[in-house]
């Protein structure tokens, strides 16, 4: 008999195996949270972090950590709606915020005491819009140009101080989201070993 446990309808918070050993969720505040919210049509509002973890049989806690982080695109066409002749939000985003994992954990018994320890980060770079579709009249809103990058980096470091960077495209409608390299074990501008992928 398994047995399932659960905080409200959509939390699961343990489940108790035939051998009465159980894994336990404490992931309801991650459920809960909301990235943020676009502002008006050239800016974006994002939230702050939360944690959750799970319970291995054995005792061994894995916890994670979600941020609302910013997540930017480039040459996007710039068509904003517009309340009482004042642009409210975009129609398409240069970009957004999304939930995304900062930090990763495991500690219990037989590792060693501090654990072992993951972060990510992620290039913050504002986003832009094409300029051949910025009003004149537009003051302040981001324009691209011939150096805007084309690409954001998620890095990763892991429990033994190795760096791994992956390389995604973030150009409207041309490399945006595509995973284009990984990068494993940097170091300064060197990597152990690089893959890249061709669309």
């Amino acid at each position: 008999t398994w047995t399932y446990t659960y905080t409200s309808s959509i939390s699961l918070s343990q489940v108790t195996l035939p051998d009465q050993s159980s894994w336990k969720f404490n992931l309801q505040s991650l459920v809960s949270r909301t990235p943020g919210q676009n502002g008006q049509c050239d800016n974006t509002n994002g939230g702050g972090t939360s944690t959750g973890s799970v319970t291995h049989p054995s005792g061994a806690v894995v916890t994670f950590g979600l941020q609302a982080v910013r997540m930017s695109r480039t040459w996007v066409p710039r068509e904003c709606f517009y309340v009482d002749g004042a642009p409210t939000s975009a129609y398409y985003p240069k970009e957004s915020f999304v939930m995304a994992l900062v930090s990763k954990s495991i500690n219990g018994p037989g590792l060693p005491s501090a654990g072992y320890n993951w972060t990510y980060s992620y290039d913050g770079t504002a986003g832009c819009w094409d300029p051949a579709t910025v009003q004149a009249n537009a003051s302040g809103a981001p324009k691209c140009t011939s150096s805007t990058p084309s690409v954001r980096t998620a890095t990763v470091t892991n429990p033994d101080g190795s760096v791994d960077k992956h390389v995604y495209g973030n150009r409207w409608q041309v490399n945006e989201g595509q995973l284009l390299s990984t990068q494993t074990a940097v170091s300064g501008t060197a990597a152990l070993r690089t893959e890249t992928v061709a669309y």
